[in-house]
């Protein structure tokens, strides 16, 4: 059979490479092992002349690996890829199971990338996407015994959404002596925020469906078991799944209290026991991730991160080390008015219809969370009429790990995830910690690695966790909890920088301890409702610490909407980058925001001057209490504008202090 051109080894190197922005490894396929030290691509791009370099050697004769997670360079910059690895015919189909119309690969090839070998298109494919936002990489669904035998009936999947993976390319060979070939087009699917969110709960569904059999599986271990002496897994029985589900308990048991580190050390340990061979460490740190629910978040404790005195972190830090890399001369060359706030909010406006008072107020309440006074915001309005849509579209331009972007959210959730451990005066101890266990790995001498496990635990005992909350900025698409309203409201009244929040919770051995909290800092927050939460005793609480509005009810934004669906749904993507907004327009507006970012966090203590202060605060109502919180979230929002605004603002230098003036023209744009 004469092979396809989309299919030739150096064609596809090329395409990856150059084309999409991904970063490729020399690999020998037949053995699927790197050619390279590749870990250093996991983090950073690789540059042309290494990879021209490699192709040069003729280290790509063997085949290359594409490696998942970010991609670096080109249109997709700051995307990430994704592949479905599903290696027998139940994973495809249960995966083809979730699609109305698509009932075959051969149809779903139509629409994004699927790469197979001949010998096996009814077993295995790999299926690639891209998503603006990182999804949680996810374990197989295998069977795990003591018989290394894989159960046919459950579907053998994979997704692998991060750096630590590398999937074979097309055009190399498989060990079978078939090649990898691509099966349709050689475009990829791009999914945007809310279709991401679609798929990954599509896939959660497949797992969720199977991980319920696993209970009634009486060949899969207890939980208990799997604590035996002689249990063992092995290479092809899914460590990861086991080690998995044991992460899973011990986090469940605590009710979600045990702290990052306290997990890796039970994961492990219980891998060195029962795992051959031994999974990595970084494998195992994943796993504790995956299972508290913020894989990937910048400020977990195993990072090392630390916190500077303005509640930033050291990741925050980078992300505004990279924003200097925004050329601001070039930017402005582009937008030559310096209103780069505005570019931001018209991109946004190409896919939000008839909404610009609320689009502005979105925008203008996530980028408050970057300075000292953030300001929140509430939206209400019956179901469908389009709440939680703007949002998305709006925030979407920020950096990632700046966003907490919550659904349902149970009571104290807020206060249990995401946070570095402390000791007493709030002072980060995991160096400590992770010097305590280097010690304790290793030491010989029984007595005295008792003595320093116990120096351990000792500093487990007396510690809290600290969630910093600063420039952050809190999605609620629905609202919270009548009894997560009442952890938020000290928050957002910004009474006290620190707050702490001890709970109970129940121990492993079935006995209760008490954890502490502690929330450093003030978010700005946003929530949607389609409720009426008026009839709530805390409704007025809630109310003083909001801004809340609606967004427009009317028809010409019901035709204009279902125009644009008609569009993305009827028109070629090329045409849709011209027609609705591009991803230069998109790439655009995060460097703006980046931009924006950089200044407010630079210019924190700088004020805004308000002329006509007097005449302002005598118009205000003076009636009651509230009526002062309600000047203060006035002011705040003035003040914000203003600051957002700095390009295009006269400022007064007064000795040290630099202010800004507050112009009544803003005001009418919302």
């Amino acid at each position: 059979m004469k092979e396809n051109k989309l299919d030739s080894l150096n064609s596809n190197l090329n395409y990856f490479y150059h084309d999409l922005g991904m970063n490729i490894i020399p690999v020998d396929s037949r053995n699927k092992k790197p050619l390279v030290n590749w870990k250093e691509w996991q983090t950073k791009t690789i540059p042309i002349e290494m990879f021209e370099q490699w192709k040069k050697e003729g280290l790509f004769d063997k085949g290359f690996g594409i490696i998942t997670g970010r991609i670096w360079r080109g249109k997709y910059q700051g995307y990430f890829l994704i592949c479905l690895d599903c290696d027998n015919e139940e994973a495809i189909r249960e995966f083809l199971s979730t699609f109305k119309e698509i009932d075959s690969l051969r149809k779903l090839a139509q629409h994004t990338l699927i790469v197979q070998h001949e010998d096996a298109k009814d077993k295995r494919a790999h299926i690639y996407m891209i998503t603006r936002t990182q999804m949680s990489k996810k374990c197989g669904i295998s069977a795990n015994n003591k018989n290394k035998e894989k159960d046919i009936d459950l579907p053998t999947i994979e997704v692998k959404t991060d750096s630590s993976t590398f999937m074979i390319g097309p055009g190399s060979m498989h060990k079978n002596g078939y090649p990898y070939q691509i099966q349709g087009t050689r475009n990829i699917q791009v999914l945007d925020e809310q279709k991401t969110t679609l798929f990954d709960d599509t896939l959660n569904k497949i797992y969720q469906k199977y991980n319920k059999n696993y209970g009634k599986n009486s060949s899969l271990p207890t939980i208990h078991e799997m604590d035996e002496d002689d249990y063992v897994v092995y290479k092809g029985n899914n460590r990861h799944l086991n080690l998995l589900r044991k992460i899973d308990s011990w986090y469940s048991l605590s009710n979600k209290a045990l702290t990052f580190d306290e997990l890796l050390v039970r994961g492990n340990n219980w891998n060195m026991k029962h795992c051959e061979p031994l999974l990595e460490e970084n494998e195992v740190s994943d796993l504790v991730k995956q299972s508290m629910g913020w894989i990937d978040k910048k400020n977990n404790s195993s990072s090392g991160v630390k916190q500077n005195f303005r509640g930033y972190n050291n990741e925050d830090q980078k992300e505004i080390s990279n924003s200097e890399s925004v050329d601001k001369e070039k930017l402005f060359d582009k937008i030559l008015d310096k209103n780069i706030v505005e570019y931001v909010i018209n991109t946004a406006q190409k896919t939000i219809k008839q909404e610009n008072s609320l689009t502005r107020l979105i925008l203008y309440t996530a980028l408050s969370a970057y300075t000292k006074e953030p300001v929140n915001l509430g939206i209400m309005a019956p179901t469908s009429e389009g709440k939680t849509y703007p949002v998305n579209e709006t925030i979407k331009f920020l950096p990632k790990q700046d966003v907490w972007l919550i659904g349902s959210m149970s009571p104290k959730v807020i206060i249990r995830d995401r946070g570095i451990t402390v000791d007493e005066n709030n002072n980060p101890i995991d160096g400590t910690i992770k010097e305590l266990r280097k010690l304790i790995k290793m030491e010989k001498k029984e007595d005295k690695k008792e003595e320093l496990i116990q120096q351990l635990q000792s500093l487990y005992e007396n510690s809290k966790v600290l969630i910093d909350l600063t420039n952050k900025i809190l999605i609620f698409l629905e609202p919270p909890h009548q009894e997560t309203w009442d952890i938020l409201k000290p928050i957002l009244s910004h009474d006290s920088e620190f707050i702490e929040h001890p709970y109970v919770y129940k121990t492993e051995t079935g006995g209760q301890a008490v954890k502490h909290v502690v929330t450093r800092g003030w978010p700005s927050c946003i929530f949607c409702s389609a409720k009426d939460e008026s009839n709530w005793p805390t409704w007025p609480e809630i109310q003083s610490r909001f801004f809340i509005t609606s967004p427009n009810m009317i028809r010409q934004k019901y035709e204009e909407s279902n125009l644009l669906i008609g569009q993305r749904q009827g028109l070629p993507s090329l045409v849709q980058e011209q027609l609705i907004v591009s991803l230069e327009e998109i790439q655009q507006a995060e460097n703006c925001i980046l931009l924006i970012k950089k200044e407010l966090l630079k210019n924190y203590d700088n004020g805004v001057w308000i002329p006509y202060y007097n005449i302002f605060s005598q118009s205000l109502p003076s009636e009651k209490g509230t009526d002062v919180r309600l000047t203060m979230r006035i002011v705040s929002l003035l003040k914000l504008i203003t600051k957002i605004n700095l390009f295009t603002r006269f400022k007064l230098k007064m000795r040290n202090e630099t202010c800004r003036f507050l112009l009544i023209k803003t005001l009418k744009k919302f």
